[in-house]
């Protein structure tokens, strides 16, 4: 079973981000794509989901989504995207990813640990 975590902190105030959606899609060999979960940032800005993949996602890319555009829409800022993704790498079911991101409107660093 795959682990995926994501931490979000909102960087204009220090704070936790909730109610962020963070979007896991496989890219098809034929290049459409399939949500393979979608969840919410809890009120620690968190997400932890686990999953399984089955063999039909063996040759897919993978692709972290998340969708901040409503969450700054709450704050006076403009901003000029609505998402951020990252293409991803989910090579082993025993391995747990971990994709932190600290976020402005002004942009946003995200990196991954074990």
């Amino acid at each position: 079973m795959f682990t995926l975590t994501t931490h979000i902190l909102d960087a204009t105030n220090g704070t936790d981000a909730e109610g962020v959606p963070v979007i896991l899609n496989a890219e098809m060999p034929d290049t459409s794509q399939k949500i393979i979960w979608s969840e919410e940032t809890d009120i620690g800005g968190r997400v932890k989901k686990d999953f399984q993949l089955g063999e039909e996602y063996s040759d897919c890319k993978f692709i972290l989504t998340f969708s901040i555009g409503n969450y700054f829409r709450k704050k006076p800022y403009e901003i000029r995207t609505s998402r951020i993704s990252f293409d991803v790498n989910l090579t082993s079911p025993s391995l747990k990813y971990h994709f932190p991101v600290i976020l402005s409107p002004y942009g946003a660093s995200c990196w991954w640990s074990k």
